[in-house]
């Protein structure tokens, strides 16, 4: 592997040859070139903090060489592919003579060499070789990117990043809310901020997505290092506030921003977030799991007028005669014990998470044009376990995704704190 300093140091070199140091992964059998010279000047390291450092390589007292090769590099590449990818040394000696005779005369050392000449032919530009004595082993190269380089951007016109650059808040940074905020995120939504009072423990570690690392520190903190480990590209913003105490900072936060996913599991964050987006004309979209894990819903709320809010759902589900499973939010997953059994399993909360960014990534894009991201209906249940005392419409088999009518289409009631007649003129509106 090359550090993109150090290929870019080989690339621009003024000699033809130069030393290297080698940096060693033993266990993984991995070379990483962390430092060059330019011929025979003094050798430039590598910043701590560049690509190689965050892997399990090690500076080594290996040592290690570069040249600039030309049509030879193509013949002994040829001669390998009959060889089993081993060539004598003899063959590579004569093109390499700028090389300190120390390098040949070491019982073990890595050359890469690096023909510009090859760009538009068949041949590799970088060849790296293991030489032992006289025998040298073709090794395969990685030229990796510069650390701040965001891996998503490969997917280039395949997808619609632009779009994206949009802030999507997300409230609550448990199980499923971190699992949606790294998966929105993978999405390349460039703006998230992050909002959840709690801190990352022991127990919470069998269904987060955070580490062992990370515990005792606060999830919206943890959830933001993991985002920028990956994705270095998204701007996160980490707010450690409870919607129902920070709503002061909360209503200006929604009116500036795209859309809001909330995971949080309380009703009154849930009731709270509800409100204040619909104050602030921005789209909602809520996830959880229910009756202890073995149902998993997505809900999207429009800020629409006449459409319904969260409380309005819940209204329509008391009225066909089943359960208001708002209540419920307020509940653990489960204790464990025959009564309550613990069935949210980590995986169903991010299967749940996954579908809420889903749905949030394709109302942005339709927004945006993007007809091929439309989702017909707002409203899913997720069956994660089978519950025979569940009520229609919970009454699910494991992987079986129920859309429900449109929340678009559910009206809001005249007498809604939120939604209704007496809501219509919201305190404070978009400016």
């Amino acid at each position: 592997m090359l550090t993109s300093g150090s290929a870019a140091r080989i690339a621009a070199a003024t000699a033809t040859w130069g030393e290297a140091v080698i940096a060693v992964d033993g266990p993984n059998r991995v070379f990483g070139v962390v430092g060059t010279s330019d011929g025979d000047t003094e050798m430039v390291l590598d910043e701590p903090g560049t690509e190689l450092h965050a892997t399990t390589l090690v500076r080594s007292r290996w040592p290690g060489g570069w040249a600039r090769g030309g049509s030879w590099v193509d013949e002994a590449l040829d001669v390998t592919d009959a060889q089993n990818g081993r060539l004598a040394t003899r063959l590579l000696r004569p093109s390499l003579a700028g090389l300190p005779e120390r390098l040949w005369e070491a019982e073990a050392w890595v050359l890469v060499t690096w023909s510009p000449d090859a760009e538009n032919r068949a041949a590799r530009n970088w060849v790296a070789w293991l030489i032992v004595g006289d025998q040298a082993a073709l090794l395969g190269v990685e030229v990796l990117r510069p650390i701040e380089a965001d891996p998503i951007e490969d997917l280039g016109r395949h997808w619609p990043f632009g779009d994206l650059d949009q802030r999507v808040v997300v409230v609550g940074l448990g199980s499923i809310g971190s699992a949606a905020a790294l998966a929105l995120a993978r999405y390349g939504v460039r703006d998230l901020v992050l909002v959840d009072p709690d801190r990352l423990l022991s127990h919470n570690l069998v269904r987060h997505q955070c580490t062992r690392w990370d515990v005792g520190r606060y999830k919206v903190d943890a959830v933001r290092d993991v985002i920028l480990t990956r994705w270095p590209a998204t701007r996160v913003n980490a707010l450690r506030l409870h919607t129902v105490y920070a709503a002061d900072v909360m209503r200006p936060l929604l009116r500036e921003s795209a859309l809001v996913l909330c995971a949080a599991d309380g009703v009154a964050s849930r009731r709270s977030v509800n409100h204040l987006a619909r104050r602030a004309e921005c789209t909602s979209v809520f996830a959880s799991v229910l009756r202890d894990g073995s149902v998993g819903e997505v809900l999207r709320v429009r800020p629409w007028p006449g459409t319904g809010c969260l409380l309005c759902v819940r209204t329509l589900l008391a009225e066909h005669g089943t359960i208001d499973p708002e209540p419920q939010q307020d509940a653990d997953y489960g204790t464990g014990d025959p009564h309550r059994p613990m069935t949210a399993v980590g995986s169903d909360l991010e299967l749940v998470g996954g579908l809420a960014a889903k749905l949030a990534v394709g109302t942005l894009l339709e927004e945006a044009g993007h007809h091929h991201q439309v989702f017909q209906k707002d409203w899913a249940l997720i069956g994660l376990q089978i519950d025979r005392t569940a009520p229609v419409p919970f009454d699910l088999y494991p992987g079986q995704v129920h859309w429900l009518p449109a929340a678009g289409e559910i009206v809001s009631r005249p007498e809604c704190p939120t939604c209704g007649d007496e809501a219509l003129k919201p305190f404070e509106t978009k400016s």
